[in-house]
């Protein structure tokens, strides 16, 4: 990827990203340093560094093997090398490595080391006689040996190896490369042999005077030279080094072989000598084949797309290999420079133009696509004079090809809509508008482009039409405004449900897996409706702003430990699940329950959260006197009592809320089961939602009021193994209810996945449904398409690190050190901008992304206890560490997002994140730009969800620290650059199982509990229907008839098999059947439980949650588990 001719902001953002990756890299290898001082530097360099050869063989195979991957003592290539038959070929090696030998340090040295030393001691002068030491203090050892200090030497050698081809094999002749490997090693020999400093060992001549370097010997710089004036021995290190070579016949390709080629350290030294330094480093090898001899090999299991290049020159062995013409070169830190993939900026949709008269857009666009079908013409014709090109890939082209086309087709559909229905251009106008106030300047090409193919499935008015039930998935990289378009389809069709006569109502559901993702989504969604909401009410049709029509609202629905469910009435007990009135009347309490920090009308941060006592609301107000709603009043809802009596146009939270179908009878309002609307309390099913209510209820059900048209299903992937089954369940549970509340059309989904592969079975699995499509569609080439392309400087730069006889823990530690220093060496040598920016503060936060919480809180505590005061020690700023997991609370994440996205000045201590897969999703944060991997997640989604956290707005750098002691880890490492190459081919299908017969007994006693709340409950008079939770009283009612088990029974089979009752296996059927009956009968009819709720009397009782996956156990271990879990974290790399 050239780095000519770049903006002059990216060419300083690539000089410092290059610059800060290599002085990282340098310190963790010992590039950057001719002076190894105060420690062995197989301690300290962990890159690139190879152990001398066992003197004699480990006891055990598998202590043997782990040692081999933590710290190996070779590291080579594979290459595939044609060699015709009965001819020879010359190779032409270059190796080079660094060696390291001990000096004495100087006087002064030597007192720096032991200053600390006796200050400690003077300061334990006091202590009683006979007490330990603490354990800080250097023991008496320690004290007597000289601080270490080594000299490196660079070496380098070259030589032919010669490969010759005879019918019997191949043989090889490395006996050159050897001979100037021995020639180099006498030659660094006779300099550290010159050394005058050279360490000295032995015995003093003087019995008298002890070996060990005594107090004494410190009196004086006189003394101190006398002292190593007396040692008798040079300490002479015997480096020994030889370059192993062998070359196969490959079985696979005819007149090629497999030549294998490794560096290894013989030096006959144990590698906890604590005298000599036997380990080599920063070892690098450099092949030169001649020209047509070097041959790929072809990646089996590799993506089949005929888009990709299946071919790698070389293997690497303990580290990776880099290609080049006909030279393979070994390093031990391999990079990727993923480019930047961008929207195309023409033709231009402008919301402005959008907003007035959209058509003279909309046909230059309709233009621009068919034009481009000539692009996949010209693809196929190049494609063609490729000799490899087969009918498979001439096949795959075409169906690619033909889904093009298609977006084309569904374009224009959309397009003809909006000419021939009014009100469906109305809506499409004024989405526009709303976009536009909300700062919005242009759609991307694939935001308009899904917008316009959506309209024929969001107006469908016939149940059975095709585009309703078709399950839409926006596939498209993170940064790329998967959001801002499916928030266009949710602002559409709360428009268009007013138009269409919906007056009141949940329009829309977004979803979210994780609680982390609406912190910042809330307030996106919030900006946008709000904006919305504005345009409304400025209409003067009277389907938008009439007297009763209510207004656009954003409500945040959300998991446990997010908000209240409810707010206490003033006489009630604090005993409740609900917020206690007294709280809620704290003015600074009740600021913890602030979920936007930015008015979406005004853009500024006068947020704060006021409590409405007569109406029982917690209301975001914007105290900005100039504020555009009235009274600051944002229509914004946080409490779960609040968004089924408001019914806001627009719910966002989290998936798991959907269990509240079979607890909450309340939730039936969201289904548009509504009886009327109390004048103080808002809408009401059966009896106000306020506890403590006296007002005279009206019993005129509202016209124009309906439950949800649409979904909109965030992280597709995420919904995967039992989440995502029981989600299956409670999804079809969900549209069959709001079918019987009165909404006949199907609801249409949308979503956005980080994966498509088998992308229609999990579909099927989760709706039941049979349709599914992805959008937008592969274009001819890799990275570019209609949409987008991808230009010449990276977005993300990877790099991989195997740390080498360091735990990847340590191995951590160093890499954020240096990142630390580094980033401060590097401070005010670029900048950008108009206002002459300081790139480097555009670096100055970095994630660390960590598999388990146990090695981020171990990260964690030595970050604060070891790297950080040695860093303030040395003039660094003390850095902030934020943390941000599973169980980090909503006020914390609210927090840490805001003080991550203020700007930094160049004085300002460097920001470290320390997060779990939480992190992965939603955390859109243009400062942050730095991230290290602690070990290669377990899903490659996850990966690049995670690591597009950085790089959004400037190039990103991500450090991939791999376990040495997982074979997964190191396959990644040896194959980096080609990995991330097909990173996006290589996402694992997402496991999910709707029909898992176990699955019934979490998920069955819930779907019964909602048909008795949603579905019988209506048949009784409004006055009773909250009877329903009490298990003696449905009892009563259904001997007497007034419910109903058949019914029940019918609606729970149609729920999971379909309305045909003929979805899943038999197995499945036929347990389904004998478990509903079962339940209905056993646990409610007659059931003896002295227990008053019918949930009580359900075994187990329905979920509160879909994250319910199992009942927590609590495990304690005894001092052999302890210990056991020690060596097994150890040998994980965590310690």
């Amino acid at each position: 990827m050239s780095s000519q001719a770049l903006p002059t902001e990216v060419q300083n953002q690539l000089e410092l990203a290059s610059a800060l990756i290599e002085y990282v890299v340098a310190e963790a290898s010992g590039r950057s340093e001719t002076v190894c001082f105060g420690d062995f530097p197989r301690n300290q360099y962990f890159i690139g560094s190879l152990r001398p050869t066992p003197l004699a063989p480990d006891a055990t195979r598998w202590l043997s093997d782990l040692k081999q991957k933590m710290s190996p003592v070779a590291a080579g290539l594979d290459a595939l090398v044609k060699i015709p038959s009965d001819h020879s070929i010359e190779v032409w090696a270059t190796i080079s490595w660094n060696v390291y030998y001990r000096v004495r340090p100087s006087y002064e040295e030597q007192q720096t080391f032991q200053d600390p030393i006796r200050r400690d001691d003077e300061d334990n002068d006091d202590d009683s006689v006979g007490s330990p030491p603490p354990p800080s203090q250097p023991n008496t050892r320690q004290r007597e040996r000289p601080v270490p200090k080594f000299k490196k030497l660079n070496c380098s050698a070259s030589g032919p190896l010669v490969l010759q081809s005879h019918e019997s094999g191949i043989s090889v002749e490395a006996g050159g490369v050897n001979t100037a490997i021995n020639a180099e090693l006498a030659r660094v020999g006779a300099i550290r042999d010159a050394d005058p400093d050279l360490f000295r060992v032995g015995p003093r001549p003087d019995p008298e005077l002890p070996n060990k370097l005594g107090a004494a010997d410190m009196v004086s710089d006189q003394a101190y030279r006398r002292y190593w004036a007396n040692l008798p021995d040079l300490a002479i290190t015997p480096w020994a080094i030889r370059v192993d070579v062998s070359c196969e016949p490959s079985p696979e390709h005819i007149e090629h072989g497999r030549l294998v080629v490794d560096i290894v350290n013989v030096t006959p030294i144990s590698e906890k000598d604590q005298v000599h330094e036997p380990f080599i480093f920063d070892t690098r090898l450099q092949l030169e084949f001649p020209s047509g001899c070097l041959a790929p090999f072809r990646l089996v299991s590799a993506p089949k797309d005929f888009r990709e290049n299946p071919r790698m020159f070389g293997r690497g062995r303990n580290c990776a290999v880099e290609h080049a013409d006909d030279t393979l070169s070994t390093t031990h830190t391999p990079m990727y420079m993923q480019g930047r993939y961008v929207t195309r900026e023409t033709p231009e949709a402008l919301t402005c133009e959008l907003a007035t008269d959209p058509f003279p857009t909309l046909e230059k666009l309709e233009v621009a696509m068919s034009s481009y079908e000539l692009a996949w013409d010209q693809a196929l014709s190049e494609f063609r004079l490729d000799p490899a090109w087969d009918d498979e890939q001439e096949l795959a082209f075409m169906k690619d090809r033909a889904l093009y086309f298609d977006e084309v087709s569904r374009f224009k559909h959309g397009l003809n809509l909006l000419r021939t229905n009014a009100d469906v251009a109305y809506a499409f106008t004024l989405m526009n508008r709303a976009f536009e106030r909300n700062a919005l300047r242009a759609w991307r090409l694939m935001q308009i482009v899904f917008i316009v193919t959506q309209l024929p499935g969001l107006v469908a008015e016939d149940p059975m039409d095709q585009e309703r039930e078709t399950v839409d998935i926006i596939y498209f990289p993170t940064g790329g405004g998967k959001t801002e378009a499916y928030l266009a389809a949710v602002v559409f069709s709360c428009f268009w449900d007013r138009l269409r006569g919906k007056i009141a109502g949940v329009t829309a559901w977004a979803r979210f897996p994780l609680r982390l993702l609406t912190a910042q989504q809330l307030q996106r969604f919030a900006n946008i409706i709000c904006c919305a909401d504005l345009v409304r009410k400025a209409e003067p049709d009277i389907r938008l702003s009439g007297s009763n029509v209510d207004g656009f609202a954003v409500g945040y629905y959300v998991g446990s430990g997010g908000t209240p469910n409810s707010i206490q009435s003033a006489t009630a007990s604090n005993s409740g699940s609900g917020l206690p009135w007294a709280q809620a009347q704290d003015p600074t309490f009740i600021q913890k329950f602030k979920r936007i920090a930015v008015c979406p009308a005004c853009r500024t941060r006068t947020v704060i959260v006021e409590f409405d006592h007569v109406a029982v609301v917690l209301r975001h107000k914007c105290v900005n006197e100039s504020c555009a709603f009235s009274e600051g009043i944002l229509p914004i809802y946080v409490v779960d009592n609040d968004l089924y009596r408001y019914l806001p146009s627009v719910m966002v939270g989290t998936l798991d809320k959907l269990a509240q179908i079979g607890i909450a009878r309340k939730f039936g309002m969201i289904l548009g089961s509504v009886d009327g609307r109390c004048p103080t309390h808002g809408y009401y099913n059966g009896k106000c939602c306020q506890d403590g209510c006296r007002e005279t209820l009206s019993k005129v059900k509202p016209v124009g009021l309906s439950g949800p048209s649409l979904f909109v299903q965030d992280e597709l992937h995420l919904l995967r193994e039992g989440l995502g089954t029981f989600d299956s369940h409670y999804e079809t549970l969900f549209q069959l209810l709001l079918n019987e509340a009165g909404t006949k059309m199907p609801i249409k989904i949308l979503a956005s996945s980080a994966t498509i592969e088998q992308f229609e079975r999990q579909v099927n699995q989760l709706y039941a449904r049979s349709k599914a499509r992805v959008f937008p569609g592969p274009g001819p080439k890799k990275g570019h398409s209609f949409y987008a392309t991808t230009l010449n400087y990276p977005q993300r730069l990877y790099v991989g690190v195997l740390p080498h006889n360091k735990t990847l823990l340590n191995a951590l530690f160093k890499l954020t050190e240096s990142y630390v220093r580094g980033l401060g060496t590097l401070r005010g040598r670029y900048h950008t901008g108009p206002t002459f920016t300081d790139v480097s503060t555009l670096y100055s936060s970095c994630a660390h992304y960590f598999l388990a919480n146990p090695d981020l809180d171990a990260f964690k505590t030595d970050l604060r206890d070891h790297v950080s005061p040695a860093l303030v020690k040395d003039g660094f700023p003390q850095p902030t560490t934020y943390t941000l997991t599973g169980g980090t609370s909503a006020d914390d994440v609210s927090g840490t997002l805001e003080a991550l996205e203020r700007s930094s000045a160049v004085s300002d201590p460097v920001q470290f994140v320390l997060a779990t897969n939480t992190i992965s999703h939603g955390v859109d944060i243009d400062r942050l730009n730095w991230m290290f991997f602690f070990g290669m997640p377990r899903q490659t989604a996850e990966y690049i969800q995670a690591s597009s956290r950085v790089g959004r707005a400037y190039i990103g750098v991500v450090f991939t620290c791999f376990n040495p002691t997982r074979e997964r880890d190191q396959s990644h490492y040896h194959y980096f650059a080609k990995q991330h190459e097909f990173l996006g081919k290589l996402v694992e299908p997402v496991p999910v199982n709707r029909w898992s017969k176990f699955s019934l007994d979490r998920t069955l006693p819930g779907a019964i509990n909602a048909m008795l709340l949603h579905q019988q409950s209506q048949k009784l008079r409004s006055d009773r229907r909250n009877l329903v939770y009490i298990l003696d009283n449905v009892k009563a009612m259904f001997a007497s008839g007034e419910l109903s088990e058949a019914e029940v029974e019918s609606g729970v089979l149609t729920a999971y098999l379909g309305p045909q009752n003929n979805l899943g296996d038999p197995a499945f059927r036929a347990r389904l059947q004998q478990r509903c009956k079962a339940i209905i009968f056993d646990q409610i009819e007659t059931s003896v439980r002295p227990v008053t709720f019918v949930s009580d009397a359900m075994t187990p009782s329905p979920m509160r949650s879909l994250r319910e996956v199992d009942e927590p156990v609590s495990i304690r271990l005894n001092s052999a588990g302890l210990s056991w879990s020690r060596v097994a974290r150890a040998k994980g790399g965590g310690a």
